[in-house]
C-alpha cells in the first residue's frame, strides 16, 4: 500500500491526477479537498464502473478523513488500471500542510461529535444522580460505557443511527 505526503498529493492532482474522497457525503461536504471527488467507501463496489471510466489512466489518490477507509477503499480499488496511492493522514494531514481545503460553515455538526455530546451528557447526568439522589442512577454511566465499547468493538452505534434519523440530521 503506497502511501505519500499531502504535498505529493497535490502535485499529482495538479499535473492531471485525481482525489477520490471515500468519507460519507455528509462529511465531504461538511469539508474535503477542494476538487476531490467523492466515492463512499460503502458505495464503492457499486460505483466501480464510474470510477474506473474516472480514473482511466490516470494516477489516483485516496482520502478520507484519517486514512483508515482510504485503506479499506485501496483494497476494493486494485482491479483497477491506475496507480493508486493514499494520502497519509487523510484530510487531517492535508489540513496540517495547510493545502487548499473546502469548508462549508452550514453543515450540521458530525454524527460522531453529536454522539460524543449525547453519551457524555447522559453519563455525566447518570453519575451527578448517583452521587446525589441514589446509587441506582449508576447503571446509566454502566450502560452508556457499555455501549461506547460495543460501538467501538464491533463499529456499530446504535445511538449514532438514532441521531441520523433526527429532524437537524435531515438533509
Amino acid at each position: 500500500m503506497n502511501r505519500i505526503t499531502p504535498q505529493q498529493a497535490l502535485h499529482i492532482q495538479q499535473t492531471g491526477g485525481i482525489i477520490i474522497d471515500v468519507c460519507t457525503p455528509a462529511e465531504f461536504n461538511e469539508e474535503h479537498i477542494v476538487n476531490a471527488f467523492n466515492k463512499p467507501l460503502d458505495k464503492i463496489t457499486m460505483l466501480m464502473g464510474t470510477i474506473r471510466i474516472l480514473t482511466q489512466g490516470k494516477k489516483v489518490v485516496l482520502t478520507c478523513r484519517k486514512g483508515t477507509r482510504a485503506a479499506l477503499a485501496y483494497k476494493q480499488l486494485q482491479q483497477l488500471d491506475a496507480e493508486i496511492t493514499i494520502v497519509e493522514e487523510g484530510n487531517y494531514g492535508w489540513n496540517n500542510a495547510r493545502l487548499p481545503m473546502y469548508r462549508n460553515e452550514h453543515t450540521p455538526m458530525s454524527i460522531e461529535r453529536q454522539v460524543r455530546i449525547a453519551a457524555g451528557g447522559i453519563g455525566l447526568a447518570g453519575s451527578l444522580l448517583a452521587v446525589f439522589v441514589s446509587s441506582n442512577f449508576i447503571f446509566i454511566p454502566i450502560f452508556i460505557g457499555a455501549g461506547l465499547v460495543n460501538a467501538g468493538i464491533t463499529n456499530w452505534c446504535g445511538m449514532g443511527k438514532l441521531l441520523m434519523k433526527m429532524p437537524w440530521n435531515k438533509a
